[in-house]
């Protein structure tokens, strides 16, 4: 039995991991919306693509005469009509309505890859979190224990009169305040676990303590600045559309019709003969149209529109400018902090290592009647903080690693050490 759980532990260690919350974080609905939308940009690319190619119209009518009418007119008639239009010139328009929905499609897509990073961060977060609680939790149990102990062995002192009242007290206040405090942290952890459940629709636990890379100065691919310059891409193209009404339109149509006619003319006998000489009651025809038209004169109006779409984009091109201004100064924030952390790291091990000599020095003087229990309270607050804060500075690296992979647009779930 003991050989088939080595075999199978690397299986349950990879199954509780970072990458494996990633990956089910993206089961979220606002991922899931960004797909669709996706989707939804992709058809409306092709679907306006696909309307300025020739398109084929079938008509079909019936006309029925009574009362008074001119000999031409027929009593009944029957067509069907086939038309092919098809714009040939519209001054730019129909090229740069494209090109906006295939701009409007990259920005569906930055949007969606943007909210896959952003999921990966959140799991991140709660993943760093939930393991750094756990540790945490731990440790105040056992504080929890060494106190009981402790308040076990200072009640029998008591009634054998070899302990102080306010001994006793003190330990038995220290042991409340410890549970509280335990009790507070297991509060947490439920809370963080129906966040995951939250953001992934599972009930995943973490169970694997993974790190993320150190990251160095890498290329800044950040997703707003990205959609940012794909929308100033979009506006350019906007003053594309708007130059366009100022050139004329050309368009071309053929149609090609049947008809049946019923004439029954109102004429005396002797002339209906001659009248069904020049009355066709059956044909075919067919029209080619080659249309022009050219709006020359709005007020201006037109133009107008063309120079304030012309503001829109290099207002847009200022945003451009301020966000990547922002994301480079956010990544050498990220990167400074990055160093902080593992200055702090080193700086509270060493406090950690030094405070669980002392404690261990002083349990023993203590146990032994050696010092009071002020020092052993002490001793032990501060072996147990500085083994919490500890905890929390490890988990403040890892995360901050997280949003600077995020701010710099680099996948996360790549960056994940085993």
């Amino acid at each position: 039995m003991k050989i088939l759980y080595l075999l199978f532990l690397p299986l349950f260690l990879l199954a509780n991991n970072l990458k494996e919350f990633i990956d089910l974080s993206l089961n979220n609905e606002n991922y899931l919306q960004k797909q669709l939308q996706f989707s939804k940009s992709i058809l409306e690319q092709e679907s306006v693509q696909n309307a300025y190619l020739p398109s084929l119209h079938l008509g079909v009518s019936y006309l029925g005469s009574n009362k008074d009418r001119f000999i031409i007119e027929p009593q009944e008639s029957l067509m069907s009509t086939l038309s092919l239009k098809f714009l040939l010139f519209d001054g730019g328009n129909r090229e740069a309505k494209i090109a906006s929905m295939q701009s409007l499609k990259q920005l569906a897509h930055l949007e969606k890859e943007n909210m896959a990073n952003y999921m990966a961060l959140s799991a991140s977060v709660l993943y760093f979190n939930y393991l750094s609680l756990e540790s945490i939790i731990a440790s105040d149990k056992q504080k929890e224990i060494a106190l009981q102990n402790q308040l076990k062995r200072l009640e029998n002192f008591y009634q054998a009169g070899l302990a102080s009242q306010s001994e006793l007290e003190s330990i038995r206040a220290k042991f409340e305040l410890g549970s509280y405090e335990l009790a507070q942290n297991e509060l947490k952890l439920y809370e963080l676990k129906n966040e995951i459940y939250n953001l992934s629709k599972t009930h995943f636990t973490p169970s694997f303590q993974n790190i993320l890379q150190e990251p160095n100065v890498e290329k800044n691919k950040n997703y707003e600045i990205a959609l940012m310059q794909e929308k100033l891409n979009l506006e350019n193209l906007k003053i594309d559309s708007a130059r366009a009404e100022l050139f004329p339109k050309i368009f071309l149509q053929n149609s090609f019709s049947f008809y049946d006619m019923n004439y029954n003319p109102k004429l005396p006998h002797e002339l209906k003969s001659t009248s069904e000489s020049f009355l066709k009651e059956h044909g075919q025809s067919n029209r080619f149209i080659l249309a022009f038209e050219w709006k020359i004169f709005d007020f201006g109006a037109n133009q107008k529109a063309l120079e304030a779409q012309k503001y829109t984009s290099k207002i847009t091109q200022l945003e451009l400018e301020k966000t990547k201004r922002k994301v480079d100064i956010e990544l050498d924030n990220l990167l400074q902090e990055i160093e902080i952390s593992k200055v702090k790291i080193k700086a509270l091990n060493a406090s950690f290592k030094a405070a669980n000599l002392a404690f261990e020095s002083i349990e023993k003087k203590y146990s032994a009647g050696l010092c009071s229990y002020v020092e052993y309270l002490n001793a032990l607050e501060l072996k147990y903080k500085s083994q919490s804060q500890l905890e929390l500075a490890k988990n403040e690296y890892e995360i901050t690693k997280a949003r600077y992979y995020f701010t710099a647009g680099i996948d996360i779930k790549t960056k994940v050490l085993e």
